[in-house]
């Protein structure tokens, strides 16, 4: 039951990656919403760098194979689903590893969440208010040309 947990929370986060790219792309192709696309890019690429990090950190003293095929995994936005891949297999610490399967997996979701999840609420958040407070000056503005 708790491999099904992290094959969810896994597709889940494959699923977000997904969708912020989508809103990206709508943003940058809807004129006057452009400049809503950049804090999403920035937040997006700085999840991806700090996991670009991890796996530095990770494969230091692995092969430069292994290095580059876990930074793809990185770049294709599936680092979640490959390290709940792990964990639930079971694999063992890599020789020069500094973290182990599971210990990797929570930085990374924690990464996700601290770089990408968290401001990216926040973001949409004060999108909606502004858009409700814009809303509220245009009705309030065309009430009192109309009631005068």
């Amino acid at each position: 039951m708790w491999c099904a947990h992290r094959f969810v929370g896994a597709a889940l986060s494959t699923v977000d990656m997904v969708t912020d790219v989508q809103v990206i792309v709508e943003y940058l192709n809807t004129p006057g919403k452009e400049a809503y696309a950049y804090p999403l890019m920035g937040m997006v690429g700085t999840c991806l760098f700090m996991q670009l990090v991890l796996v530095l950190m990770q494969t230091r003293k692995a092969s430069k194979t292994k290095m580059a095929k876990e930074m793809l995994i990185v770049l294709s936005g599936l680092k979640p689903g490959f390290d709940a891949y792990q964990v639930a297999k079971g694999a063992e610490q890599s020789a020069g590893a500094v973290f182990d399967p599971s210990t990797e997996h929570v930085f990374t979701k924690g990464q996700e969440m601290v770089a990408e999840s968290i401001p990216g609420r926040g973001f949409r958040s004060s999108h909606v208010l502004l858009q409700s407070y814009t809303l509220f000056l245009w009705q309030a503005a065309s009430c009192s040309s109309t009631c005068s």
